[in-house]
């Protein structure tokens, strides 16, 4: 019997639908098998180590190959962990290698390669440069926070353009990632990993302030290490129209009364910061009190914040002004990012850029010839008066306990005007006048009593001078009316 030409049509098809949806699937599995999700950080010898990191779709072995060009005869294995099962919709396992004993201010190129049975995966060839060990030598660093997968994206290109100029050395991204990197399983921690990755993979990305050393060694060697400079997410000020910590509301401040004694006494000369999506500038500040409007040879640390690099959740509005607040932008700050650069040992500069508009937002000098702590005895020894930081914080304000007991007193007010509405049934006159509700209270008990050995008429209004008796079904059930 002959097959239709209808049937033999079909048959052709399928056959060519199976070929495709192999072939689909198995570049699928050979692109879901390559190392993604590649970024760098500065390792533990700032200018000889590099940190690499990646993730993969399941457990494997995988080796870095790298070298000062691109033959890449070195190679190193890297470490693997698994995530928290929580997140299931993420690359599961990621990988730690860290590269030592580098050249300093070298130019090398790396690769990825792991292994699934007899098949090898292989990253892209990239690429970063080892820090210079010169102290000479100028350091500019692109600085922001709050940068999301969705927003972010907005951000990204300016970003890109910067630092193909070949002048920055890193990447310091202030807190508040992705938005967030375990939503959804993870997935959109790696949908931010891999939006990130053409910068991340070629230039130390630090979310944090790496590996420093104690604030009391660094100032025995300022010759050396001049600038000190903090990161941190929360910022101590900020003029927001919210009720974040930032703000001078009495259950607030808890980073600056945690923090600012320390970064005074130890002369931190700038401290960047991130959390409220907008950009603020600070004159130097302590304790809410401006020590000086300008920032030659500042004798108190300069705050920024520098929120705003791209996110879901808006821009966050300023609100009230203060004299240490030098200068603010919420709407126009959007998509914006930071420019630090150190230039020497006494200049430092900043500017704030938006990434829609490339204009220049804000920017300012520090010169400082002077570095150091801001007051004596940071060592807290030989001294009959200790500076604030020598002692710790107690564990809650007194500002905030006076406030939790002033509102347990008017709580208690409260319940007792309540309870004596409840009970004299006068809501009005008890919120406006106690007496007349104890006039009230007695004048309805002798009236109670009165009437209560008295047969009802019906309709009949009983008046004072307050109120109106409609008598219902019984004396104990009546409605109060005001007259």
């Amino acid at each position: 019997m002959e097959i239709p030409s209808y049937l033999k049509t079909l048959l052709i098809f399928q056959k060519f639908l199976i070929i495709y949806l192999f072939v689909a699937s198995t570049g699928s599995t050979s692109e879901n098998r390559k190392p993604r999700l590649v970024h760098i950080s500065i390792g533990n010898e700032e200018t000889s180590s590099m940190i690499i990191m990646w993730s993969t779709v399941s457990k494997t072995g995988c080796r870095v190959f790298y070298d000062i060009s691109d033959k890449l005869q070195f190679s190193i294995e890297g470490n693997v962990s698994k995530l928290l099962e929580d997140n299931w919709n993420a690359l599961s396992y990621v990988h730690r290698a860290e590269l030592t004993k580098l050249e300093t201010n070298q130019t090398y190129f790396y690769q990825l390669s792991c292994e699934y049975g007899h098949d090898v995966f292989k990253s892209d060839i990239f690429m970063f440069k080892t820090l210079s060990n010169d102290k000479e030598q100028m350091v500019k660093l692109l600085v922001y926070g709050d940068m999301g997968s969705k927003s972010g994206k907005l951000t990204l290109p300016a970003l890109q353009d910067e630092l193909s100029t070949g002048q920055y050395q890193a990447i310091f991204h202030n807190g508040d990632f992705g938005y967030d990197l375990d939503s959804n399983g993870g997935s959109v921690g790696d949908e931010f990993l891999d939006m990130i990755q053409p910068i991340a993979a070629q230039f130390p990305y630090m979310t944090s302030p790496g590996n420093h050393e104690d604030l009391t060694k660094v100032n025995q060697n300022r010759e050396q290490t001049p600038w000190i400079i903090a990161l941190g997410h929360r910022p101590m000020y900020c003029t927001n129209s919210n009720l974040d910590d930032c703000t001078p509301h009495f259950w607030g401040q808890w980073v600056k009364r945690g923090l600012e004694d320390l970064f005074y006494a130890m002369g931190v000369d700038l401290v960047i910061e991130a959390h409220e999506h907008s950009y603020e500038r600070l004159w130097p500040v302590y304790h809410s009190d401006v020590i000086q409007h300008s920032y030659l040879h500042p004798r108190a640390p300069v705050h920024v914040i520098s929120g705003a690099g791209g996110n879901l959740e808006g821009v966050d509005l300023t609100g009230f002004s203060s004299p240490w607040s030098a200068f603010r932008s919420d709407r126009r700050s959007k998509n914006s990012y930071g420019r630090l650069s150190v230039v020497n040992k006494t200049h430092l500069h900043f500017d704030q850029i938006s990434a829609i508009t490339k204009d220049v937002l804000d920017q300012f000098w520090i010169v400082q010839e002077h570095h150091g702590p801001f007051l004596q005895n940071v060592n807290c020894k030989n001294g009959t008066v200790l500076p604030e930081f020598c002692t710790c914080p107690l564990p809650i304000r007194f500002v905030t306990l006076l406030i939790l007991l002033t509102s347990g007193i008017v709580i208690v007010i409260v319940l007792s005007i309540m309870f004596c509405c409840y009970s004299c049934r006068c809501c009005y006159f008890c919120l406006n006048n106690i007496h007349t509700c104890a006039h009230v209270s007695g004048s309805w008990i002798n009236r109670r009593r009165q009437y209560r050995h008295q047969p009802l008429q019906q309709n009949t209004d009983i008046e004072d001078d307050f109120l109106v008796y409609q008598p219902t079904e019984s004396i104990d059930s009546f409605d109060m009316f005001v007259h």
